[in-house]
């Protein structure tokens, strides 16, 4: 398959309130930067998209796909294999221990590896399981989550603005504005200022728009 982005551009001229027409080149960017990562960063790449390069019977995995399907919370839902997927604070002990008593360095290497994976595994489900309270409609349970800064610190962006949007919901726009104001810098900062700043003028009993209340007190 084949297309001329040159003559998509010409027939979009004939498309009204359109401004401009010219090749998005983005994705061309990206391709470029993935070509040319430093070790750091193709190392640091490869973590965060090995949730989705794992086998697909490991229960990371399974969440993830059931999450995306919406499936939430039925008996083997994402829900489920999340929680599966985070090992408890014992285990991943025994496993330093087990690590630090192995004489063989190659033997204590991989179980390293393996342990530093299942770790990673945890943080990325622990944020998963607070979108997912969040879609179930307990944010105060997400915040739970989100909050837990040891376990998600990869996703550390992210559970700040959906802290964020938790206090919005709970009708605490103040609250809100104060996280958006003081995430890390990230590409994210800009829209979170400007979220701030439209939640300034907000009452405190204003909750988020689309909701019942925030379709009353919006009119």
């Amino acid at each position: 398959l084949t297309s001329s982005p040159s003559k998509q551009a010409e027939r979009l001229n004939d498309v009204a309130h359109l401004a401009g027409r010219q090749l998005w080149a983005w994705p061309y960017e990206v391709a470029d930067r993935r070509r040319h990562m430093t070790d750091p960063q193709r190392e640091a790449y490869d973590m965060a998209m090995a949730p989705f390069q794992a086998r697909r019977d490991t229960p990371l995995w399974k969440g993830r796909v059931l999450h995306l399907k919406g499936r939430f919370a039925e008996e083997h839902g994402a829900m489920y294999y999340y929680l599966e997927a985070r090992p408890s604070t014992r285990a991943v002990a025994l496993g330093k221990r087990q690590i630090a008593e192995t004489a063989n360095p190659e033997e204590a290497a991989r179980m390293r590896m393996i342990l530093d994976a299942r770790l990673r595994g945890k943080s990325d489900a622990t944020y998963w399981i607070g979108l997912v309270e969040v879609a179930e409609g307990r944010p105060e349970v997400a915040a739970n989550y989100f909050q837990m800064w040891s376990l998600v610190k990869p996703w550390t962006q992210g559970a700040r603005y959906n802290l964020g949007r938790v206090a919005e919901t709970l009708g605490r726009p103040k609250e809100a504005a104060a996280i958006y104001r003081t995430s890390p810098a990230s590409p994210n900062t800009h829209g979170n200022l400007l979220r701030a700043k439209w939640l300034d003028s907000a009452k405190e009993e204003i909750k988020l728009p689309g909701t019942e209340e925030g379709e009353r007190a919006g009119g």
